[in-house]
């Protein structure tokens, strides 16, 4: 990942400029376009192909989050309630936006004055961040609020040594010094700075002491002063984190903030962007898109802005070389091993193959000194003392850097191929030293975990470990050939798996704030090798997912890991944004739970409900939110609660269309929104019987429940107002089975309704 900053100054139309300064303006903003029309993806190797950045971005799903709210509901969590709402896209916690209207006012017309947007590696947040800085000088974005851009790589920044003041960190080859100086002096509260990467930066200690943009100090000192709001309080901010690191900004980061994050492409967004990469070969593109989206892994896989790229670029080179295709991309190590193994033999084709180990051996030995001091940055003069032959290396990246001297300095293409090679060192070269190392990186990062403070949270150190557990597959590298390599030895599979059984058996003291369980999933799927698989799983048959929303990919994470667990006694995915489509992923996981708890949002067909809640089951939550089901799909469902051991908490919020209506169709613009598919009747337009059945525990000894049932009759087609007959009935039981008793009443009002 590019660490960047940028800045944006806008100015007051109440006080112009003279004329120099507005031609000074000019003239940078045909500098920032000139320097973000033409970029390169991931690789700035020399001789990489160049893209123009307004053909290749694709726009992302960017959601909205209210972090109060979120944290408010969080401690009522804990204290032991139930019923509450969080994480759901039908309320108002959880909302579509988009980069036009991160600084849009809010519903009471505030506007934030720190907007965190956090992604999880590899998501898209430095690309994003330089489409801002394009359209920004293309007067597309912010026009009327922000007429300034400064860009600055932090990476870049974390490298200077000496004491600086903001000023010089934002002076550049396309505006002076003195400009600069007069804009954040006259105009503080029309100035927007744009930092990417804080995950980044190195905190200093916390300092309350005022700070000025003339003041000098190191970068990390700079920087906080800016992001806390002690320098340039009236300026506004933008900043892209990982997720891992975002509660540490927002303890951090001045108000009001507004939390967004990217939850990456829709499934519309792969296929453009497929489009858009073989824009020069358009049946290669065809054929690539049709392979991916026969291979429902490897298409969910692609909802992540780089694996997309790396896919395409594997796919591009399949069919250049006229190679098979390729079907054991599983995993997204699977996915980085391919693309890097392939790459690595064409640029390296000269070398022999231990002349080639050793050049992979020297590559991950310089990754893992970086992430051991988290350093993304290489002198020149260390690359070449590692890597002798870096100049064959495609996934270095040469720059220079520029801002107060000439330097020259090395990156990985993105810090996920770092993390990449940093694993591979470890686990490939299986010396007790190496042992010893993993070990010491397992401990940290469990240490980490167990701690909330930010700044001790070992958050840099997951990827590495989840690349560990893949690579440990020997199915991943036996097929490239790399004989000159060791198997990986029961030595090092042991360490890791005695770690995560560790963490399993530990997890629930471990705070909940860094979806421990989710990581150790993750884990166990890039192993992908069934017997460890089931061996983990023995010992893990408890799974408590509430309020941590669930991509595609971890849904299918999950399916897998449960499939390969024997008895299943509980998993809770409550508040975990699941939508029908994420429940067809997970049915037949699902299926083996012995207690089970589903939130469900957009439902419209019961068949998959039906089939994961099956028979015998202890069913502690159902809660379905913005659905749509037919009558008979409805009393399918009710029979299929009936059939159950126990039901505890119940909601069904849902609406049953006349058969006489018409449903609002699901269009492909709708689809892409925020990944939402909903054709939720709207009251006065589509008729439909408003079905809203509540079962709540009052008591638990003596067992004591309450049904509340709540029917109205919705809007008929061609009625100007809604026909509205609500009926309530409130029922009192003692049983721990779900007992339906309402059938008849529903056929009776569904039919008066369509009269």
């Amino acid at each position: 990942m590019s660490v960047s900053l940028f800045v944006i100054i806008t100015f007051n139309r109440k006080k112009p400029f003279l004329c120099a300064d507005e031609t000074s303006i000019d003239q940078y903003k045909a500098h920032i376009k000139k320097t973000f029309k033409l970029v390169r993806e991931y690789n700035s190797r020399p001789g990489a192909d160049y893209v123009v950045m307004s053909e290749r971005y694709i726009d992302l799903l960017i959601v909205q989050k209210y972090r109060k709210q979120r944290e408010t509901e969080q401690k009522i969590r804990q204290k032991g309630k139930e019923l509450y709402q969080v994480f759901t896209r039908a309320s108002k916690d959880y909302l579509c936006t988009s980069l036009e209207q991160l600084f849009s006012p809010d519903n009471k017309g505030e506007v934030p004055k720190a907007v965190i947007l956090q992604g999880h590696s590899g998501y898209g947040k430095s690309f994003t961040a330089q489409k801002i800085m394009y359209d920004w000088a293309s007067d597309e974005m912010y026009k009327d609020s922000f007429d300034f851009v400064f860009h600055l790589k932090v990476r870049e920044l974390n490298s200077l040594q000496d004491e600086l003041c903001l000023v010089d960190l934002l002076q550049c080859d396309g505006i002076d010094k003195p400009t600069v100086l007069k804009v954040l002096q006259d105009i503080p509260e029309r100035v927007l700075f744009l930092v990417d990467g804080f995950d980044e930066l190195r905190l200093p200690e916390e300092d309350l002491l005022p700070f000025s943009h003339r003041d000098q100090g190191n970068v990390n000192k700079v920087l906080a002063a800016l992001l806390s709001g002690r320098m340039l309080c009236k300026s506004s901010l933008l900043v892209t984190t990982r997720s891992t690191a975002s509660k540490a900004l927002s303890h951090m980061l001045k108000g009001p903030q507004r939390f967004t994050e990217i939850l990456g492409f829709s499934d519309r967004g792969v296929e453009n962007y497929f489009q858009a990469f073989f824009e020069q070969d358009k049946n290669v593109g065809i054929e690539a898109l049709k392979h991916v989206k026969d291979n429902e892994t490897l298409l969910t896989a692609c909802f992540i802005p780089v694996t997309c790229w790396i896919v395409c670029n594997i796919f591009k080179d399949v069919f250049k070389e006229g190679r098979d295709m390729i079907t054991d991309l599983v995993t997204s190590t699977s996915i980085f091993a391919h693309f890097v193994f392939t790459q690595m033999k064409h640029h390296g084709s000269d070398l022999d193959e231990s002349e080639w180990i050793n050049l992979l051996k020297n590559l991950g030995e310089l990754a893992a000194d970086g992430i051991t001091k988290q350093k993304v940055l290489f002198d020149e003069y260390d690359v070449k003392q590692k890597v002798s032959n870096h100049k064959l290396v495609p996934f270095l990246c040469k720059f220079f850097l520029r801002k107060l001297n000439v330097e020259t300095k090395y990156s990985f293409m993105h810090l996920s191929f770092q993390e990449f090679f940093a694993a591979l060192f470890y686990l490939r070269s299986d010396t007790d030293i190496s042992r010893q190392k993993v070990g010491e990186m397992l401990l940290k990062g469990k240490q980490g975990l167990n701690v909330t403070d930010q700044k001790l949270h070992m958050s840099h150190l997951l990827p590495v470990i989840q690349f560990l557990f893949g690579l440990s597959n020997k199915e991943v590298t036996s097929s490239h050939q790399l004989s000159a390599f060791p198997e990986i030895s029961p030595k090092m599979c042991s360490l890791l798996e005695k770690w995560i059984c560790d963490l399993i058996k530990a997890e629930e003291g471990l705070p909940r704030t860094h979806n421990i369980q989710l990581f150790l999933l993750q884990c166990l799927y890039e192993v992908h090798e069934e017997g460890f698989v089931q061996k983990v799983m023995e010992n893990w048959n408890r799974i408590n997912l509430d309020g941590i929303p669930l991509k595609k990919t971890d849904c299918r994470v999950l399916a897998y890991c449960v499939r390969h667990c024997q008895a299943m006694k509980r998993l809770t995915l409550t508040h975990c944004n699941l939508t029908a489509e994420k429940l067809k992923v997970l049915t037949e996981a699902l299926v083996k739970c012995k207690e089970l708890g589903l939130v469900v949002e957009d439902l419209r067909d019961g068949e998959d409900l039906i089939i994961a809640l099956g028979e015998d089951k202890i069913v502690t939550d159902l809660h379905l939110k913005n659905s749509s089901l037919s009558l008979g799909g409805l009393v399918q469902v009710l029979n299929a609660l009936a059939k159950q051991r126990r039901v505890d908490t119940v909601d069904l919020t849902l609406r049953i269309p006349y058969e006489n209506s018409t449903v609002t169709a699901i269009t492909k613009e709708n689809e892409d929104m925020c990944d939402r598919q909903t054709d939720t009747p709207q009251e006065g337009k589509t008729g439909g019987l408003d079905f809203n059945l509540e079962r709540k525990i009052i008591s638990i000894k003596p067992l004591s429940c309450e049904h509340t049932l709540t029917l109205g009759l919705g809007a008929q087609i061609g009625q100007l107002e809604p026909r509205m007959l609500q009926i309530s009935i409130s029922q009192a039981a003692s049983s721990e089975r779900f007992s339906n008793t309402w059938t008849d009443l529903l056929e009776t009002v569904h039919t008066l309704g369509e009269r």
